[in-house]
């Protein structure tokens, strides 16, 4: 939810975090970068929601993985 004062467009995008803008091991060929997962598309309105639609790749060796995303401008 944008709890901002200002409209979110294409410049915001998800992002890895925990250490922010790293490879991530899920990274996939539709992502921006592998640090990049995808950009809002059109603009959310303060109070507004939006959802990030992606896809991930698993990680060829078995283990557990933890990722986490946050928001950039």
């Amino acid at each position: 939810m944008n709890t901002g004062a200002n409209p979110w467009d294409g410049s915001v995008s998800l992002v890895t975090t925990s250490p922010r803008l790293r490879a991530s091991v899920f990274a996939d060929a539709g992502w921006i970068s592998a640090e990049n997962v995808a950009p809002v598309m059109g603009t959310v309105a303060p109070g507004a929601s939006y959802r990030f639609k992606f896809t991930i790749t698993a990680p060829m060796a078995p283990g557990h993985y933890d990722e986490h995303f946050a928001l950039r401008q």
